[in-house]
């Protein structure tokens, strides 16, 4: 790992993340992961994001279009007392736009989602 961290520039371990998939020879790709070279509490470069979410309907799902101003550690979406489950969740945001789709189990509307809906990061908890 030093050598790897030699070769980048400005990378130091607890600067950098490593963010990789696997491949397969068809073209199967793995849920994106990521390695933190240091423990969270330690991370340098961290910063204070503003992340916002619009919501559309698609069919019977909904369509959460997130967006942040910087990296932002496990965002959660919590919708409150609406049953249902989202396709993603707790997740590590490196790129500033994420589609996210929600599965209500329960009739529902764009108008309910957005009054309910709580977007969280790690920096908005520690």
């Amino acid at each position: 790992m030093n050598d790897f961290l030699e070769r980048c520039r400005n990378c130091t371990r607890k600067s950098c993340v490593i963010t990789f998939y696997l491949v397969g020879g068809d073209g199967l790709q793995s849920p994106t992961n990521h390695h933190f070279l240091s423990s969270l509490k330690d991370a340098q470069g961290l910063e204070k994001t503003h992340l916002s979410a619009s919501v559309s309907q698609q069919d019977d799902v909904y369509i959460f279009d997130l967006q942040t101003t910087a990296i932002a550690a496990f965002v959660s979406l919590d919708v409150g007392s609406i049953k249902g489950r989202f396709s993603d969740n707790g997740f590590l945001m490196t790129e500033k736009k994420k589609v996210v789709v929600f599965y209500p189990w329960e009739p529902t509307s764009v108008e309910e989602l957005e009054k309910s809906l709580t977007l969280t990061s790690l920096v908005d908890v520690v």
